[in-house]
This record gives structure tokens, C-alpha cells and sequence, in this order.
């Protein structure tokens, strides 16, 4: 076995006495022996254990290879490990932390990057690459109004599928919506914990689902089938190999289980529904043409009448009882510079401004969002500083 190409996967932990995370482990290149990968492993749950002693929740970790360096990407963290003289060293240097749990993790020109992920109480579809040199995370396309679906690559593209389905072109950044998308789910697919990635497919354990990336086609499976002697496919105690289209499963000490060619399960488990997720049939389109048109008309009869108009109600927390919202009211009727902003928000580590300053808005806007549902009005308001017009202060006005 230890001539195969490997993408290892180490299981979800539980949340009593597990201390391991779901580990996956991409090694394309066929240049790291089983050992070292066993070496990896112990190492990898060294850092979870270190991980859980500080109360950091951390679910999965991706191994993935970058020229000649490889790396290791725990889930819900912005660290970035390389591995350096027979253990993980972390590359990043900033304390900010956050909205990248359930990330989808991949490679795109030699470069880490991630996309999506949770964090506060806020889904986000942003995606992001790694500065080794920096020692942090950088902005490459702002999607935020994409919503979480099970993500993979194809050549340029990022695709996300889910109730929506999306195309990201990686080069250009153009995103492209696609009005057909017959994905069978019941509820966004917020997170890609269980979504695993091989050459020809991208399989998500937690709805069941596998998509066909050279025939842009879906299909659907029976979650049992991936179940190891009796016991589900993401168990702390195994670690799981895939090389390309097959997968290989072990446990400790690397004693393989079960083995799987993706190719041979499609045919005899998987369920394809027979569409081609990038045609959209005219009558599709006539019917998205009349809503537009209605909902035009409907817009201008709410905003003209205000008889008309009425105040929705939102069954939320009240917005003292987040913690965000929680520090900025210990400061109210005050006037904050950005600095001090960036001190409360938790952002004043990352030392590069443009990212710095995306990252301010998006947290103000989303903390004046939830906490307008509750109160009607906004918490931080920015104003020109009266000292000095060239800058901004900003005032907590609850």
C-alpha cells in the first residue's frame, strides 16, 4: 500500500473522550511513504490535543501539498502548519481567528485558499488564499451573498452546489449563477466538513449526494454504503487514503480495512438523476422572467403606499446578549477610532489594510444588521472625526 498516492481522512471527533480530528491528507505527487504519513498523523493529533486543552473546537484538518512543501489546515483556524524536520510548524502569525469553520480548503495556482465557512452568527461565501510570506490570509473574491452548498474544483472554477448552484471563475473572479439547480436537499448545505473531493467526483456524506464533475451531473446514494464492518465511514479510530478515484480506509497502526474504486461504487450504488446542471430549459427561464415582473410591481406598490407597508416581526435574541454586541454597549454614547474598533472586533492583528478594512465593514454591517432586527435602528455609526476631516470615528449610539 505504500506506493499508492494518498488523501488522507482522519474522522469527526466526538465530543467526550476523542481528542482527533477528521484529518485529509492530499499527497498527489506520490512522494510521502507511509511512514511519514503515519508520522503526520501522530503529529497532527498532538496539535488537536493541544487544541482541545484551550477549549478549540476543531472537527477536520486538511493535508495538502504546494510545490515541495507540505501543509496542514485545521478547520475553524486560520493556522497554516508546514512540515519542517519531522514536525508541524505554523506559519501564520496573526491572532484573528473566525468565519471559516466548515471552509471548503484547495489548491488554485500553487496558492492555499479557502472558501466559505461560519463563524459569529454569520455564512459567508468569501474566498481567500494564504500568504506564506506574510504570514496571513488575503481577500481574493468577495461573495458573501453566496450561500453554502458542497464546493469542488474544476479546472478554473470553484463550483457550489446546493439549493443554488454557483460557478466561481478563480482567474477572472466572475460568478456565475445557474437558474437550474435540481439538487435534491431540504435544508443549505452550510458547511463542508463530510464533502471529500476526488478526481472525477465530489461526494457529501452528510446528504447523501455525489456530483459527476466530468458530466456536470448529480447523484444521489445510500450513506450506509460507506459504513466500514458495521461502522460509520467517520469514525475517530480511522484514517482514510484516497488515491485519484479510490478510497482506503485504515485504522491504527495504518492497517487498511477497506478499500474503494470510486469508478466501481458509482455504477453500482450511485443514483443519477439525469440532468445536466448547466442548461437552463426555456420554460424555466418564462417562468423566472414573470416573478422578476411581479416582484417589480409589488415593489413599487409597497414603496409608494406607506398604508401598505407593514413592520415584520423577527424572533431573535436580543442583541446585548451576543458578545460582540455585549462589549460595544460597555461603550455607549462614546466615540471609538478605528484602532479601538479593530481592538473590540478582534481584528487589529491582521496588518494588511485592504483586508483590515474589509473586514471592519463587513463586521459592522453585519453587527448593525441583528441588532436593527431587534432594536430598529443601527449601533455603530461612522462620522467624520471633527478633529481631523480626513478621518472617521465611531460612535456607539444604542
Amino acid at each position: 500500500m505504500r506506493n499508492l498516492t494518498w488523501i488522507i481522512f482522519l474522522t469527526l471527533c466526538t465530543p467526550v473522550t476523542q481528542s482527533i480530528a477528521q484529518l485529509v491528507f492530499h499527497n498527489e505527487s506520490q512522494r510521502i511513504s507511509a511512514d511519514t504519513i503515519s508520522l503526520m498523523w501522530a503529529k497532527a493529533d498532538f496539535i488537536q490535543s493541544q487544541y482541545k486543552k484551550k477549549n478549540i473546537a476543531c472537527l477536520r484538518m486538511d493535508v495538502v501539498l504546494v510545490n515541495t512543501q507540505t501543509y496542514l489546515l485545521p478547520d475553524g483556524r486560520f493556522d497554516v502548519f508546514v512540515w519542517q524536520g519531522g514536525n508541524w510548524k505554523n506559519l501564520y502569525k496573526k491572532g484573528f481567528h473566525g468565519y471559516n469553520t466548515g471552509a471548503k480548503k484547495f489548491i488554485f495556482n500553487n496558492k492555499l485558499c479557502s472558501f466559505g465557512g461560519t463563524g459569529f452568527w454569520h455564512d459567508h461565501g468569501d474566498i481567500i488564499y494564504f500568504d506564506p510570506m506574510k504570514g496571513e490570509w488575503e481577500l481574493v473574491v468577495s461573495s458573501g451573498n453566496i450561500p453554502g452548498g458542497v464546493a469542488f474544483l474544476q479546472d478554473n472554477m470553484l463550483c457550489i452546489k446546493g439549493k443554488s448552484c454557483y460557478d466561481v471563475a478563480l482567474d477572472t473572479k466572475k460568478i456565475k449563477m445557474y437558474q437550474q439547480c435540481p439538487i435534491p436537499v431540504d435544508k443549505e448545505i452550510s458547511h463542508n466538513l463530510n464533502t471529500f473531493e476526488f478526481s472525477s467526483y465530489a461526494v457529501n456524506l452528510d446528504m447523501g449526494l455525489a456530483f459527476d464533475k466530468k458530466n456536470h451531473n448529480y447523484a444521489t446514494f445510500d450513506k450506509k454504503q460507506f459504513a466500514v464492518q458495521g461502522t460509520e465511514l467517520l469514525h475517530p479510530n480511522h484514517l482514510l487514503l484516497i488515491n485519484k478515484d479510490s478510497l482506503i480506509v485504515y485504522k491504527k497502526p495504518m492497517q487498511a480495512i477497506k478499500a474503494v474504486a470510486l469508478s466501481t461504487f458509482a455504477a453500482n450504488h450511485f443514483s443519477y438523476h439525469g440532468v445536466n446542471m448547466y442548461k437552463t430549459p426555456l420554460f424555466i427561464l418564462f417562468a423566472v422572467s414573470i416573478l422578476l415582473f411581479s416582484m417589480v410591481i409589488l415593489w413599487f406598490r409597497y414603496s409608494r403606499d406607506p398604508e401598505v407597508q407593514e413592520t415584520s416581526q423577527h424572533l431573535e435574541l436580543e442583541p446585548a446578549l451576543h458578545p460582540l454586541i455585549q462589549s460595544f454597549l460597555t461603550h455607549q454614547n462614546s466615540q471609538l477610532s478605528a484602532d479601538k474598533l479593530d481592538q473590540l472586533l478582534g481584528i487589529s492583528d491582521i496588518s494588511s489594510q485592504d483586508t483590515l478594512r474589509y473586514k471592519r465593514a463587513q463586521l459592522v454591517k453585519e453587527i448593525n444588521g441583528h441588532y436593527e432586527k431587534s432594536k430598529g435602528k443601527h449601533l455603530i455609526h461612522r462620522i467624520p472625526n471633527q478633529n481631523d476631516g480626513r478621518k472617521y470615528v465611531y460612535e456607539i449610539k444604542p
